[in-house]
């Protein structure tokens, strides 16, 4: 058992007499309480207080067994922050310290959690002791429910929202979840100030005490106030607390986590102590991590760790690290989401680091190690280090494993593997999730950027030629512009209307034909330049402008709305025409010009016109790509993502998915489009990778292929938007939207009817990331989707792989010429990859 000094021993024996008789209070159902907790905040320290009298102030309240908490503001100098820690450790049932956490407003939990772990890291290099918890931390702003765990996984569970001013305010304890609570209000006063509290004056309820401390303050000030506390607090009027001990009083949980991780230390047979220990634990179901030391693992010179139950290289698990330096620039192999410091670090802490990894300070494990910080420290967490020396004799193991049974049937802790810990204690969002497979699976994709054999490249051929079927069968003579759809089943349905999004396509399409030799260059000239003379306008708004929907055939308006998306795709197929060659300059400009699309830009954004009126359409996941094409004719707009380096930290990537969570869900176009058409932005290609290994993850744990974009159906509602959303578990992740929203298309069965595997978009990820599972889709597609003499298919229908018999469109024969021609492109050497 610990020892401590008789004085310590009565001191804390006469707190827990008061505490469990309040508690016995409170449990008298709608009783009235005849006592009240006070809790005590020194704060607002001036750091210029020298640390003797700093010391002398604290000395005259435990020394009268009054528990204080005290903050420890970010001005504080690395001297004050280690007397308070030597402090806390002395009487860690009277000093309590507090973090003071600055908040900004509605934080997403990552950033939440990243700012309590700069506090965290922040207070490890000022000299705050390892071996001292910090449960309370002082947030500058309210934190928002959603926020309140993650600031759990840094260990802070008890929140006092600070004040600013001289206040007398109520004070509220509030529980926001189990083991934790958020204390706000209370009276603010100066330490020396003329008016402390009355040695006979009673709190009837719950109150935060505020003391300021200025550098002038001296242990005189202190007593008068410790005094008056040590009266109230040793009548039964009231009883003093330390924060943490709010949740005692509360009911709240005050149990930890703990994972216990066992050092293999180079033992590997199957009847050493370590292995031994193992077994005990298995016998009594407690999970454990294995880590081993430089030399068992090749692949990482800092050794790994894993929950399996054999000492070998095979049972380590991959996505963990022991270090012996808290460092952030350690070189980490990519799949490593967490980072164990090991207890001789001379700086360690707990919490989220900046790039993307949960660090954790491992904890020694010594002769009633647990049972000594439990009662130290009830409401930390965990992560014991057991050494071969800790295991040595039967005696040895027999205590450890006693004490973890004890502790758990008594429900003090919770034992969890280290990736049981992980989730228990960061409990990663989903964003978070993506940025780890992005980084484990993106970097170990094999691309297949060699050339083509003759067999593919006759496959290649075939599918050039297949598509260009689809725009040369149906292309009017009359205004050389593509239908939209076509249906070519027993009755042929050809639907005229087309988007400039459409249009767009159909001027890649020819480009890309020219490009493979399909088209001469005269009749690629000659197509372009009747295609742009039956561009029509609409007035909008009293202005002329490009409508939405218009009719092929008679080139004749079919709305009078205006898209941005479709304008920005249209812009930049116009532009590369002209680059080409195919098409005139002066032709272009004076199209371009003939529309009034400045007036679309209002006070610097970006707007569609729908329904009678303009609509902000800045955030949107087209954005990026709609800005580089009016960009290309003198046109520009606010951003919807901001802008990314090309080498991003994880705070960085974190930033943009969740902006892109705002957005809403996002499939293959425009990102791989962009990528192709203009090589986009670094933030189109990160999200592109983010879609790309969350469909591989997908048809790695379902079987079944995804590949996700807008795409037209054979059915009602014609026309779906298939896309990932970021915050979403990967079975709710997948959205299939029509463009008219009702009950029925909501229902499962259309969902799983109308989710399809896109055939321009498997195009598209072989054109831009070319690896074995979009070998497998163009495969699929090959099979089953080429329609002779009518391009491809759509797609097919994900449930079954069906195709979507007879039904195409100018889309998607358009954009697989254009993939084709970007894979042409890098198998004759001249991309840069």
């Amino acid at each position: 058992m610990p020892r401590y000094s008789p004085n310590e021993i009565s001191r804390r024996h006469l707190f827990l007499s008061a505490t469990a008789a309040a508690i016995a209070t409170r449990l008298v159902a709608q009783a009235p309480r005849s006592s009240a907790t006070i809790v005590v905040l020194l704060e607002n320290i001036d750091p210029r207080l020298d640390t003797e009298h700093l010391e002398g102030i604290v000395g005259e309240f435990s020394s009268r067994g009054v528990p204080i908490a005290i903050e420890i503001g970010p001005q504080m100098p690395p001297e004050q922050v280690a007397v308070l820690g030597s402090l806390q450790l002395q009487n860690p049932w009277l000093v309590e310290c507090a973090g003071l956490l600055e908040t900004g407003a509605a934080l997403p939990r990552y950033f939440a959690l990243r700012t309590a772990s700069d506090l965290k890291s922040d207070l490890a290099f000022r000299g705050w002791p390892k071996e001292a918890a910090m449960p309370c931390c002082i947030p500058t702003l309210p934190v928002t429910a959603s926020n309140s765990y993650a600031l759990r996984a840094a260990g802070f569970r008890i929140r006092i929202t600070r004040n600013i001013g001289d206040l007398l305010l109520p004070t509220t304890i509030r529980q926001t979840d189990w083991g934790q609570i958020d204390v706000t209000g209370g009276i603010s006063k100066a330490l020396g100030s003329d008016q402390p509290l009355p040695r006979a004056f009673s709190i009837g309820d719950d109150t935060l005490l505020r003391l300021s401390v200025s550098a002038s303050h001296r242990s005189k000030d202190a007593a008068k106030w410790a005094e008056a506390l040590e009266v109230l607090n040793s009548s039964g009027e009231n009883v003093i607390a330390r924060p943490s001990d709010l949740l005692g009083l509360l009911g709240g949980g005050t149990s930890s986590f703990l994972s216990l991780v066992v050092d293999a230390e180079g033992e590997r047979g199957p009847d050493g102590p370590v292995a031994q220990f193992l077994t005990d634990l298995q016998a009594e179901g407690v999970p454990y991590g294995l880590i081993a030391e430089p030399g068992l693992s090749k692949r990482d010179p800092l050794g790994v760790c894993g929950p399996d139950n054999s000492i070998s290289h095979d049972s380590l698990l991959r996505n963990c690290v022991v270090a012996d330096r808290d460092e952030e620039q350690l070189l980490l192999a990519p799949d490593i989401r967490i980072v164990l410091v090991k207890p001789s670090s001379e700086v360690a802490w707990t919490g989220q680091r900046d790039d993307g990894r949960f660090q954790v300070a491992l904890a020694e494990w010594t002769k009633g190690a647990l049972t000594d910080r439990l009662e130290r420290y009830p409401l930390s967490d965990y992560v014991m280090l057991l050494r071969p020396s800790d295991l040595a004799t039967p005696v040895q193991r027999r205590a450890i494993v006693a004490q973890i049974v004890s502790a758990i049937a008594v429900g003090r802790v919770h034992v969890r593997s280290i990736d049981g810990y992980l989730d228990e204690i960061l409990a990663p969002d989903q964003q978070l999730k993506h940025l780890w497979s992005v980084r484990e699976r993106f970097d170990q994709l094999v691309f297949n950027v060699q050339v083509a054999g003759k067999t593919e490249e006759e496959e290649q051929r075939l599918d050039a030629l297949t598509a260009w079927s689809f725009i040369e069968r149906y292309t009017d003579n009359s205004t050389g512009l593509c239908a939209g759809t076509v249906n070519w089943g027993k009755n042929l349905v050809v639907d005229h209307n087309i988007t400039f999004w459409d249009v767009g396509s159909h001027i890649q399409g020819i480009l890309s034909a020219y490009n493979l030799a399909i088209i001469p260059f005269k009749e690629g000239q000659e197509r372009l330049q009747a295609l742009v003379a039956s561009l029509p306008f609409a007035i909008v708004d009293g202005r002329p402008m490009p409508p939405s929907i218009f009719n092929g055939s008679t080139g004749k308006p079919a709305s009078a709305e205006f898209d941005s998306c479709d304008i920005g795709r249209f812009l930049i197929a116009l532009r590369q025409a002209v680059h080409s060659g195919l098409l005139a300059e002066a032709d272009a400009r004076n199209l371009v010009g003939s529309w009034s699309l400045p007036t679309a830009i209002r006070q610097g954004r970006i707007h569609d016109y729908r329904a009678g009126k303009w609509v902000d359409a800045t955030l949107t996941h087209c954005n990026p790509y709609a800005l580089r094409g009016f960009r290309y004719w003198g046109m520009e707009f606010a951003r919807a993502y901001q802008p990314l380096s090309e080498d991003p930290t994880a705070d960085d990537l974190m930033r943009l998915y969740y902006s892109a969570t705002d957005i809403g869900h996002f499939g293959t176009e425009p990102a791989l489009l962009d990528l192709i058409e203009t090589n986009g932005e670094a933030a189109v290609k990160e999200l592109a990778k983010v879609l790309l290994t969350a469909q591989i993850d997908w048809f790695e744990a379902t079987g079944r292929p995804k590949c996700v974009s807008e795409s037209p159906l054979n059915f009602h509602p014609w026309f779906v938007f298939q896309g990932l959303r970021l915050d979403r578990i990967p079975e709710e992740s997948w959205i299939i939207r029509p463009k008219t929203e009702s009950k029925a298309l909501a229902a499962t069965e259309f969902q799983s009817q109308a989710d399809i595997i896109s055939s321009k978009s498997a195009y598209l990820w072989q054109a831009r990331f070319p690896n074995q599972y979009t070998n497998m889709l163009v495969s699929l597609i090959r099979d089953k989707g080429r329609a002779e003499g009518n391009g491809f298919v759509a797609g097919l229908f994900a449930f079954d792989q069906s195709p979507m018999e007879n039904y195409g469109d100018l889309n998607t024969n358009g954009i697989i010429l254009k993939a084709l021609e970007y894979i042409g492109r890098w198998q004759r050497s001249d991309l840069t990859w």
